[in-house]
C-alpha cells in the first residue's frame, strides 16, 4: 500500500517565505517585489519585513497571493556584526489576522518603518521586553501557538548561533536550512546540520529554503539575493487557507533548483521521483542511509531506497548537475503506517 509523504493530490506552488521590502530595509517596493517573483515562476510571496506586519492583500490576483508575516529579532549584545542574535519569522494562519505578538514599538528601528507605527495592530500590551534567553524565546513561541501562528527559525549560522543554543527553540514550526541572502554577504547559506541536530534531539519540525532578500539585483545576476531559495507547497488551490494549511502540515519540500515530483512509501521502501539529478540520497538519525548516483555524464530521475525499522526518522536530498539541492522534510517512522503496524 502506498503512503504519500507529499500528497499526490493538488498542485505545487512555488513559494518564498522570507523577503524584505522598502517597508523596512529592502530596496524594492512590495509592488515591484511581487512583479519580480511572479515573473520568475512564483505563486506565493510572504512579505516578512522587520518588526512590522502590513496588509498588502491589494497585490493579490488570480495567479499570485501575498502571505502576511514579519521578522522578529533579538540581539544578544552589540555591536551587531560581532554579536549572536536570533531572527524568527512569524506567520498567522488566519488571512485576516494582522495583530502582532510580543510587540514593542521601540523594536522598530528602521527609519522608513516608523511611519507604520500608528497603524500597527498587536495582541497584548505594547511593552514586550526582548532578552536573549530561553524564557523569552519560549514565551514568543508559546504566544504564537496560542494565537494560531507559525514560527520559523531563521539562518542560525548567519546569526552566529551554535548547536548549544538550539534547546531554546523547542516548539518552532520550521527552520531555515538555506538562506539565499548569505551568498552576497559572506554568511553560511546551508544549515542542514542545525536541522539534523534539532531532529536528533527530539524536535519535530520542517525545513525551509528561502531568500531573505533585501537587494534589487535581478535573479539572473550571480550576486542577487532574489529568487534563489524556495519551498514547493502542494495545495488543493491557490488560496491563503489552502497554502497555510499545507505549510502547517508539512506538505511541501525545499529547493534551490531540483524538483521532487513524487515521494511515497510502499511497505519499507521509499520511492522518490525527481527532475534530472546526479544524486538522490536518504539520511537517517544514525549512520544509516542510502543513495542512488547517476553514471558520470548521465542523470537519474527516480530511486527506490529501503528504510530501516530502527532509523527513527529519514529525510531526502537531491543534487542536480549544477550542484543545486532539494530537501524533503523529515519523516518519523512512528508516524508512518507500515512501521506503526509492525
Amino acid at each position: 500500500m502506498k503512503q504519500y509523504l507529499i500528497s499526490n493530490e493538488g498542485k505545487f506552488y512555488k513559494t518564498c517565505l522570507h523577503c524584505h521590502t522598502t517597508d523596512s530595509d529592502g530596496r524594492i517596493s512590495p509592488e515591484d517585489k511581487k512583479d519580480m517573483y511572479k515573473s520568475h515562476g512564483y505563486s506565493v510571496l510572504a512579505l516578512t519585513d522587520h518588526e512590522l506586519m502590513v496588509d498588502h492583500r491589494e497585490l493579490n490576483d488570480e495567479d499570485f497571493i501575498i502571505l502576511q508575516g514579519y521578522e522578529f529579532a533579538i540581539n544578544k549584545g552589540s555591536p551587531y556584526i560581532f554579536s549572536t542574535d536570533c531572527h524568527l519569522n512569524i506567520f498567522p494562519l488566519d488571512e485576516d489576522e494582522f495583530r502582532m505578538i510580543c510587540y514593542n514599538p521601540n523594536s522598530i528601528y528602521y527609519k522608513d518603518s516608523k511611519r507604520f507605527i500608528p497603524q500597527l495592530k498587536y495582541i497584548g500590551t505594547p511593552d514586550f521586553e526582548k532578552k536573549y534567553s530561553e524564557k523569552c524565546f519560549q514565551n514568543v513561541i508559546k504566544t504564537a501557538k496560542e494565537n494560531n501562528m507559525l514560527v520559523m527559525f531563521n539562518h542560525p549560522s548567519g546569526s552566529l548561533q551554535t548547536h548549544e543554543d538550539m534547546y531554546m527553540f523547542d516548539g518552532v514550526w520550521g527552520v531555515e536550512i538555506y538562506n539565499n541572502g548569505g551568498k552576497s554577504v559572506g554568511h553560511i547559506q546551508y544549515d542542514m546540520d542545525f536541522y539534523d541536530y534539532m531532529l536528533r534531539r527530539g524536535n519535530r519540525l520542517f525545513c525551509v529554503a528561502a531568500d531573505d532578500s533585501h537587494g534589487d539585483l535581478p535573479p539572473e545576476n550571480p550576486y542577487s539575493d532574489n529568487c534563489g531559495g524556495w519551498v514547493m507547497v502542494k495545495a488543493n488551490e491557490l488560496s491563503h487557507n489552502s497554502i497555510m494549511t499545507s505549510l502547517k502540515n508539512g506538505n511541501f519540500y525545499a529547493s534551490t533548483g531540483p524538483e521532487i515530483k513524487e515521494l511515497y512509501m510502499e511497505d519499507d521502501v521509499l520511492h522518490v521521483k525527481t527532475s534530472p539529478a546526479k544524486l538522490i540520497s536518504v539520511y537517517s538519525a544514525y549512520r544509516m542511509g542510502g543513495a542512488k548516483w547517476a553514471t558520470p555524464g548521465e542523470t537519474v530521475t527516480e530511486a527506490e531506497l529501503k528504510i530501516g525499522d530502527n532509523w527513527k526518522y529519514f529525510r531526502v536530498e537531491v543534487i542536480d548537475l549544477d550542484g543545486n539541492r532539494a530537501f524533503s522534510n523529515a519523516y518519523f517512522l512512528d508516524e508512518l503506517e507500515y512501521f506503526k503496524n509492525k
